[in-house]
């Protein structure tokens, strides 16, 4: 809901402000959130005018496909795979050891439940971290599921300087997730209750 909800306010506020360029005129913006999360749906809705009822856990996207699901390793970890394409589950089934085929993406099928079976049984016999060793040599579209503690520390946010940390004073060091525009220059604090209450009532006016 988050994500859908920050692309359609995103969405009404561009609007708006081409509006307001344009005419001169403000504009009163309605978001609702669960609209947005339904626009990431499109594909889907739209496939009901072909007489398809999208159902969860059968479609290519949602676990009916077994090149695009979630396996777990041997140490209760688990590992995302979305081998959609040719290229990625042939790098794939190669980088685990398995004879894999094209023909094996032509849609989901009774053999689907065949082959995540194989697929479990020997993404099972390795922990996340042997099969992150492996598969980092190989461009396969498998990525470790990871957890909340260990995101600051994945080198894709590392090298994206994703979080940052502030002088907490008290608190110590507190870590912060930036937004898209990037980390404030001189990131704060958070101020407690009424700390700068003197300080804004005098930019407006007031004794």
């Amino acid at each position: 809901d988050l994500a859908g909800g920050t692309l359609w306010s995103a969405t009404g506020i561009l609007a708006a402000l081409l509006q307001r360029d344009r005419t001169g005129r403000g504009a009163h913006l309605d978001i609702s959130m669960t609209e947005g999360a339904m626009a990431l749906l499109a594909t889907e809705l739209g496939n009901l005018d072909c007489g398809a009822v999208p159902t969860r856990g059968v479609e290519t996207l949602n676990g009916g496909m077994a090149c695009y699901q979630i396996y777990r390793t041997q140490d209760g970890r688990y590992l995302s795979v979305g081998g959609l394409e040719p290229k990625f589950w042939l790098a794939f089934n190669q980088a685990i050891g398995r004879t894999g085929s094209v023909a094996e993406l032509a849609g989901v099928s009774p053999d689907q439940a065949r082959i995540r079976a194989e697929l479990a049984a020997i993404l099972a016999t390795k922990t996340l971290a042997e099969w992150v060793t492996i598969l980092a040599a190989h461009d396969c579209c498998c990525e470790p599921v990871l957890e909340p503690a260990e995101l600051a520390d994945h080198p894709l946010h590392q090298a994206r300087a994703v979080f940052f940390e502030l002088d907490g004073g008290a608190l110590g060091p507190i870590r912060q997730l930036r937004t898209p525009l990037g980390a404030p220059a001189a990131p704060t604090i958070p101020p407690r209750r009424g700390e700068h209450s003197a300080a804004v009532l005098r930019d407006y006016g007031f004794g």
